[in-house]
């Protein structure tokens, strides 16, 4: 807008363009901001804040109340996972990882992991590399309405079983995407690693025991001997070497 009506002089729009990173969504999609958009992010999390914290507010008092206010959210989801532990949620498809979300996820993150399969029926799978690059995008009969029906890269490597879209839904949520879950199915993989099993959506009882001063996973300390030799040796192996 700038180059072409040649408005540089309007400092509005220029202040606009210099701060585009700070409120375009595009630029913090790879942030972690889980399930809020900008304008949410806003007026919610600004309300929370505001009940204990001024502009004369101190670092340390942000900090503090913040992690009051994580805190408060996970021992409310705690005490929802408690109240439901009688009822197991019916899952609606044979797919493991469904299954697996069950198992891992707290009951509200489970819900919504569960929404997204329930939503893979909609969307198509284009191979543009086999095993590596696919498009992804909803079949005709749900895009009627849409004036510009959008298509998703997502690339993947098999060897890793690592899956990235450019949704980065799994980056802002915590919680992998459609996109992702349709190209699984395209590959034929039904089972999720762990590693996108995030614990801050875990139920209490799942999640990594860690150590409260180093945060390593207990599983790598204590008597394990064996496992912190071995990763102590890669990290040795690791450390260039000094001419003798």
């Amino acid at each position: 807008m700038l180059n072409e009506h040649k408005v540089h002089h309007l400092k509005y729009l220029q202040a606009m363009y210099e701060n585009r990173k700070r409120f375009v969504p595009v630029y913090f999609k790879n942030d972690f901001f889980p399930f809020i958009c900008s304008t949410s992010r806003s007026e919610d999390m600004n309300a929370r804040f505001k009940e204990n914290v001024g502009p004369t507010s101190s670092l340390i008092l942000f900090v503090k109340e913040y992690g009051r206010i994580i805190a408060n959210m996970d021992e409310k989801g705690n005490l929802r996972d408690k109240n439901k532990a009688q009822k197991v949620a019916l899952l609606n498809s044979a797919y493991t990882f469904e299954k697996q979300a069950r198992d891992f996820y707290n009951t509200e993150i489970f819900y919504r992991f569960q929404q997204l399969v329930k939503a893979m029926g909609r969307y198509l799978a284009d191979e543009v590399d086999k095993g590596k690059v696919y498009v992804i995008y909803k079949s005709e009969e749900h895009t009627k309405d849409k004036i510009r029906p959008r298509k998703y890269l997502v690339l993947v490597d098999m060897a890793q079983e690592n899956y990235v879209c450019i949704c980065a839904r799994f980056q802002k949520d915590g919680l992998l995407c459609v996109h992702i879950l349709r190209t699984l199915i395209q590959l034929n993989k039904y089972t999720l690693p762990e590693k996108y099993f995030i614990d801050q959506w875990r139920r209490v009882e799942k999640k990594q025991v860690r150590n409260a001063t180093t945060f390593i996973p207990a599983e790598l300390t204590g008597s394990n001997c064996t496992l912190r030799y071995n990763l102590l040796q890669n990290v040795l192996l690791m450390l260039p070497q000094k001419d003798a």
